[in-house]
C-alpha cells in the first residue's frame, strides 16, 4: 500500500482554453417588450430551501433553459466576482466578469453560445443575454457546476438547486499570536465521488490571505516545467530501463503497456520510480481517478483573478530528489507494486478515499504508521524526512510577526499518525483543532 500513495503527482496537463464568443441572436425581444416577456416567463430559484431575491429583476425562461440575473445569483450561490479584460473579436479588450469560490471558475459573455467553466469552453443551450444593463445566465449551467443539483418543477415555474452532499474530508486549525493556518489534508489523485468538497474547506478558503502547497502545480503547467519533468524522470547515462530492473519486471512493464495499447517500450528512458508512477497514472486514470480531479487543482482555480499569493512548502527539485534517493531495490518495488492485481491496486486506493470520504482520523492514522512497518526507508524518505521540514515551514508561518490567515493544502497520509504534521504541532505546544 506504501508505493501506491507517494505524495508526489507528476507534471499535470491543464488546457486553459477560451473560445471566443461568436455573435448569437438573443431569445428576449428587444425594447418595451423585454418587461412584457419577463413578466410572463418569470420564475422563483430556490438555493438549498431558500428564495433567492432578485430585487427588481425577475429569472425566465428561453428555449426551455432558465435565465437568471447573474449578480444576485452569484451572491446568493457564495461566489466571488472580480473583472477582468478578455480580447474580443474584433481585436479590442472586453472586460468580463469573472466568477469564482472553491473549485469554481466561470465566464458568461453576452450573446456567447459559450461560457468558460473551470477553465474550459462550454456550449450553452441559450446564450447569455444581457437585458437592461443585467446580464441573465443560463441558470442550470453555473449550479451544475458550483456543486448543486437542479430541478425544475413546471407547474410552479420554479426552479430548486439543492446542494450535492460531500465528504467530511480532512480540516485542522491552528492559531498564534493573530496568525491562523488551516491544513487540509489531500488526495492528490482523486474521483468524482469528492466534490463538492466540504464547506468547512471553503470557509477556509474563503478567509485565506496565502494559499500553500506541498508544490505549485501551476509550475509544473508551464512548458519549463513539464521539460524539467521529463529531463527528471528520464535515464541520462546511455542506460535503459531494462538495465536497471530484473527480466521478469522488465517483461511485465511490457505487458502492462500494451495493455493501455502501448508500445513494450515505451517507458525505457525512465527510471524504474518514473516508470512506475506513470503505470500508476495509467491504472488509475483509467478508472477515474486522476490528478486533474485532485484537490490541489481545484484549490488553484482562480488564484490570479483573486491575486491570492501561492508558497510552496516543498519543490518540484526536492520531491523528484527524494524519489532518486531511493535505493534499487525500493524502485523496482515500487514498479512491483503497479505491475500487480489492478484491482487490489484500486481497491487500496478506494480504501484512501474512503477514509477521506468519511473524514476518519483513526483510520489515517493507521494506515500512515503502516507505512513504516512496510519499508522503513520509504517511510523514512516519504513521510518522517518530509513531515519534519514542512512542520517547521507552518511553524515559522504561525510565528510570523503580521496577523495573517494560511490555507495549507498537503497529503492526508502526512497530517495524522506518530509522526504525522498534526502530531508534531501538538508535541510542541499549539493547539491544533479539527474542524
Amino acid at each position: 500500500m506504501k508505493k501506491r500513495f507517494a505524495a508526489f503527482v507528476a507534471a499535470l496537463i491543464l488546457a486553459l482554453a477560451f473560445a471566443t464568443p461568436a455573435q448569437a441572436q438573443t431569445a428576449v425581444p428587444a425594447g418595451a417588450a423585454q418587461a412584457d416577456y419577463q413578466a410572463a416567463y418569470a420564475v422563483q430559484i430556490f438555493v438549498d430551501g431558500e428564495p433567492v431575491d432578485f430585487g427588481d429583476t425577475e429569472p425566465f425562461v428561453v428555449q426551455g433553459s432558465t435565465l437568471a440575473p447573474m449578480a444576485p445569483l452569484y451572491e446568493k450561490l457564495n461566489i466571488r466576482t472580480d473583472e477582468m479584460d478578455i480580447p474580443s473579436e474584433d481585436g479590442d479588450a472586453l472586460t468580463v466578469t469573472v466568477g469564482t469560490k472553491l473549485g469554481l471558475y466561470a465566464i458568461f459573455v453576452p450573446e456567447s453560445p459559450v461560457a468558460e467553466i473551470n477553465y474550459q469552453s462550454v456550449d450553452l443551450p441559450v446564450p447569455a443575454l444581457l437585458v437592461d444593463g443585467e446580464l441573465y445566465i443560463p441558470v442550470r449551467v453555473l449550479a451544475e457546476a458550483a456543486g448543486y443539483n437542479v430541478q425544475w418543477d413546471g407547474a410552479n415555474r420554479t426552479v430548486f438547486l439543492e446542494r450535492k452532499p460531500s465528504g467530511e474530508g480532512f480540516i485542522w486549525e491552528v492559531k498564534h499570536d493573530g496568525v491562523t493556518v488551516y491544513l487540509v489534508g489531500s488526495i492528490h489523485l482523486g474521483d468524482d465521488r469528492m466534490y463538492p468538497l466540504p464547506l468547512s474547506f471553503e470557509a477556509a478558503y474563503d478567509v485565506a490571505d496565502v494559499l500553500g502547497f506541498e508544490v505549485d502545480l501551476r509550475k509544473a503547467l508551464t512548458p519549463e516545467g513539464q521539460a524539467f519533468m521529463l529531463q527528471a524522470m528520464s535515464l541520462q547515462d546511455g542506460t535503459t530501463l531494462k538495465d536497471h530492473v530484473t527480466e521478469e519486471t522488465y517483461r511485465l512493464i511490457g505487458e502492462k503497456l500494451a495493455e493501455f495499447g502501448l508500445p513494450e517500450n515505451a517507458f525505457d528512458t525512465f527510471k524504474p520510480w518514473a516508470a512506475a508512477q506513470s503505470i500508476n497514472s495509467l491504472v488509475l486514470s483509467d478508472s477515474g481517478i486522476t490528478a486533474n480531479t485532485g484537490i490541489e487543482m481545484l484549490f488553484l482555480m482562480g488564484t490570479d483573478v483573486r491575486k491570492l499569493p501561492v508558497i510552496e512548502l516543498e519543490s518540484m527539485e526536492y520531491q523528484v530528489d527524494l524519489f532518486d534517493r531511493f535505493p534499487p531495490d525500493v524502485q523496482e518495488n515500487l514498479l512491483l507494486d503497479v505491475l500487480g492485481d489492478k484491482e487490489a491496486l484500486l481497491a487500496d486506493m478506494q480504501e484512501l478515499l474512503d477514509i477521506w470520504l468519511a473524514g476518519d482520523d483513526a483510520e489515517l492514522a493507521e494506515m500512515a504508521d503502516a507505512q513504516e512497518l512496510e519499508d522503513e526507508e520509504y517511510y523514512r524518505l516519504m513521510l518522517l524526512e518530509r513531515n519534519i521540514n514542512m512542520t517547521e515551514k507552518i511553524k515559522e508561518y504561525l510565528e510570523g510577526d503580521e496577523p495573517a490567515t494560511y490555507l495549507i493544502v498537503i497529503g492526508a497520509l502526512h497530517m495524522v499518525g506518530k509522526d504525522g504534521i498534526v502530531t508534531m504541532l501538538e508535541e510542541d505546544g499549539y493547539s491544533v483543532v479539527r474542524r
